[in-house]
């Protein structure tokens, strides 16, 4: 999982791609499976498109997401237009989870994929730069930390 990771903080997106499908299709470890899904959903997002083309596409494939906790469920009904930035965090808090880390971790995946929901199917930049900023100091233990230092600097550029 952290090499596909890396490769989509690489700026090697179809390689990341291939191997998030792999991950996916592999059959192993729930989390795994479903985190892989949910990155196939932000790609997709980030491939962009006509948008009512795009939110098909996305309602279809977050349909089959096989999500592992509420999180990732909430996460695929966002991207299925079914759902809101704070229903995935509603979803998170509720979780049992008393492991902070485990808890900051999952608050960073859900800023980096509601963040990408907002930033390439809403269009709602700046709503999607809040949501990074807000979450990256809790990020230090997560792997998706330097996509969103990647993604905020973008966005601040981009704003300026």
């Amino acid at each position: 999982m952290p090499s596909a990771v890396n490769l989509a903080v690489l700026g090697r997106f179809a390689d990341a791609r291939k191997a998030f499908d792999a991950i996916a299709s592999s059959g192993g470890n729930p989390r795994d499976v479903g985190y892989a899904q949910l990155w196939q959903l932000w790609l997709t997002a980030r491939d962009g498109g006509e948008p009512a083309a795009l939110e098909r596409t996305l309602a279809n494939a977050s349909a089959k997401v096989e999500a592992a906790n509420p999180q990732q469920q909430a996460l695929a009904d966002l991207y299925a237009g079914k759902g809101s930035v704070e229903a995935v965090y509603a979803a998170i808090d509720a979780m049992s989870v008393t492991d902070e880390l485990f808890r900051r971790d999952a608050r960073a995946e859900a800023a980096f994929f509601a963040g990408g929901y907002l930033q390439y199917v809403r269009q709602d930049k700046p709503s999607a730069l809040r949501l990074y900023q807000r979450e990256l100091p809790q990020s230090s233990v997560s792997v998706e930390r330097p996509l969103l230092e990647q993604v905020i600097a973008a966005l601040q550029t981009v704003s300026r």
